[in-house]
């Protein structure tokens, strides 16, 4: 199935062995792709592919909500794959769940967060495309 949905985004035959070795951990010294243009498979490759392959694969829907739970505990890759899929993603919704942290302790990219934030804060107004609510503890009486 990844060989086929490598030819469906047009990536190189190889891609689909070089990610599965990304993944895997097998050998990571020897992960190339791209037949007689030798490429090093980076997380920068691995994180377009799955971008790729979402947006392929959701299309279809004239509306697409991802939610996402923990997300405190994400990483900077993590967040740059949500990143991309603000960037390009039509009709899609996505819903990050988290325990209160401060934002400035987290691992997602200080320039997205900006862009977030100026989004948020333009003309004064509330960006229609991010809300934010903080939800309190439940009481003993709840």
């Amino acid at each position: 199935r990844l060989v086929a949905l490598c030819k469906e985004l047009n990536y190189p035959e190889d891609f689909a062995d070089a990610l599965g070795e990304r993944m895997l951990g097998l050998h990571p010294t020897n992960i190339y792709f791209g037949g007689n243009q030798r490429k090093k498979i980076t997380p920068n490759d691995v994180l377009e592919f799955v971008v790729d392959a979402f947006l392929l694969h959701t299309a279809r829907y004239d509306f697409v909500l991802l939610a996402l739970d923990d997300v405190q505990w994400m990483d900077s890759l993590s967040w740059k794959v949500v990143q991309r899929l603000v960037d390009r993603g039509k009709g899609l919704m996505i819903l990050c769940l988290c325990r209160p942290f401060a934002m400035e302790d987290a691992s997602i990219d200080p320039g997205f967060l900006r862009q977030i934030q100026e989004e948020k804060a333009e003309n004064g107004k509330k960006n229609p495309d991010l809300s934010v609510i903080e939800l309190q503890p439940f009481t003993e009486s709840d």
